[in-house]
């Protein structure tokens, strides 16, 4: 069994040791992954690096895993957030992952962005 969640489930964070679950999506994941951890399973997540751009004052800054540019502070934030509802040890899979060539707000979406 394998799920896989968007970014839209984390709350905004300032760095990626505040990062944490929407209250809105705590009913359902911590028993999704309470069940992950149980059966060493994998938190599948869908990282799309510009949510973080536009989410984050502070890109890299308090990472416990080092993190260096906006697709590893994706990374981290789903581990902070799932140690903060007592399940530290599930592993990340990124199950997608892209960057549009526009959108956002404030527009960080672009071509430029993604080099």
């Amino acid at each position: 069994v394998f799920t896989s969640v968007a970014m839209d489930v984390l709350a905004k964070w300032t760095n990626t040791s505040y990062a944490s679950f929407l209250d809105d999506c705590i009913p359902f994941m911590h028993p999704t992954v309470e069940f992950l951890a149980e059966n060493k399973l994998p938190l599948m997540v869908n990282v799309f690096p510009y949510i973080v751009s536009e989410k984050s004052d502070d890109i890299a800054a308090s990472s416990s895993y080092h993190a260096t540019n906006s697709f590893c502070t994706a990374v981290d934030a789903f581990y902070w957030a799932m140690k903060k509802i007592c399940y530290p040890d599930v592993p990340v899979v990124v199950s997608s992952n892209d960057w549009p060539s526009a959108g956002g707000e404030p527009d960080v979406a672009t071509t430029g962005n993604a080099l």
